[in-house]
């Protein structure tokens, strides 16, 4: 590359990154200058709840957005504030003020947040109820998970859980619920109301109980086809063998044996086994030997 040229492009490359550290450096004079404390006003009141509104703005800054660095730019200000009143007394105002300030901004690692922290998680379990569609959900005035509505299969039956009965299971609900109850288990669980083994049930319920009522629909459909002819030997072992896998799959997903459509095709089968049992002893009944009589015969 030409020299002369070279040494335009390494004086662009300087230009532009010296710009760019002017830029970073005024972004972090801004952000530190967006705390405006006003001398004149109440600033050195309870500062935590003053924040405890992430959406109030707290000498310039909205709540949700304070930060410790906030904190220590507050505390240099408010500092700076009371030592700039003449009028006040060291020893009966300024030095007592300056403590309580000083203690104020000490407690930003631990709690001084709490309130505020509390008010966004509140706010983000609301948003979560809406954007998830969590139409089956409750929340309580705190923001907190109070109840779900839980509807089966058979028919439009509801029933209520909280995060203490979700333990007990929802058993052959809709699909719909599974999804919402999932997501209410981890509302309880970030809430420390629902055991983490409940949770991951939940989780793995509702990946698989689609397919799992899939499986028991076609096995339903088999059974259902199945009754409508003449009952086989061949056909019964055919549909006891399909009862077998439903029987695994449900039991793989921790569910009892006892849902409403599987229990009617399996009492369809005995049925279908019991006419076979009924042909089957037939012909020996229906025989007699010649020359005796009913009667005899139930005598022998």
């Amino acid at each position: 590359m030409n020299s002369k040229i070279k040494g335009r492009y390494n004086s662009v490359r300087v230009a532009v990154a010296g710009s760019l550290l002017l830029l970073c450096a005024s972004g972090q004079a801004m952000a530190q200058g967006a705390i405006r404390v006003d001398c004149n006003d109440r600033f050195a009141d309870e500062l935590k709840w003053k924040l405890s509104d992430p959406e109030r703005p707290v000498f310039g800054v909205k709540a949700r957005d304070w930060s410790v660095e906030s904190v220590r730019e507050w505390q240099r200000q408010a500092i700076a504030c009371i030592n700039a009143k003449a009028n006040w007394s060291e020893e009966a105002m300024k030095a007592p003020m300056r403590q309580n300030v000083n203690a104020m901004a000490a407690s930003a690692s631990t709690d001084l947040f709490s309130v505020r922290d509390e008010a966004m998680r509140k706010q983000g379990r609301e948003a979560k109820v809406s954007d998830q569609r969590l139409s089956q959900v409750t929340l309580n005035g705190s923001g907190n998970p109070q109840e779900i509505n839980i509807f089966y299969t058979d028919g439009n039956r509801g029933e209520l859980r909280t995060c203490s009965t979700l333990k007990q299971g929802i058993g052959f609900a809709k699909v719909e619920s599974y999804r919402q109850a999932a997501a209410f288990a981890r509302m309880c669980q970030q809430v420390g109301v629902t055991d983490p083994s409940t949770v991951a049930l939940l989780e793995r319920q509702a990946a698989g109980i689609n397919a799992l009522y899939d499986a028991i629909d076609a096995f339903t459909n088999q059974v259902g086809a199945a009754a409508k002819q003449p009952a086989s030997e061949a056909k019964v072992r055919e549909l006891i063998a399909a009862r077998e896998r439903v029987a695994a799959q449900i039991k793989s997903m921790s569910l009892p044996l006892n849902d409403s459509y599987y229990t009617k095709a399996v009492y369809s089968i005995e049925k279908m086994q019991d006419q076979l049992n009924v042909q089957a002893e037939s012909p020996r009944l229906s025989w007699r030997p010649v020359g005796l009589s009913q009667a005899t015969i139930m005598a022998v």
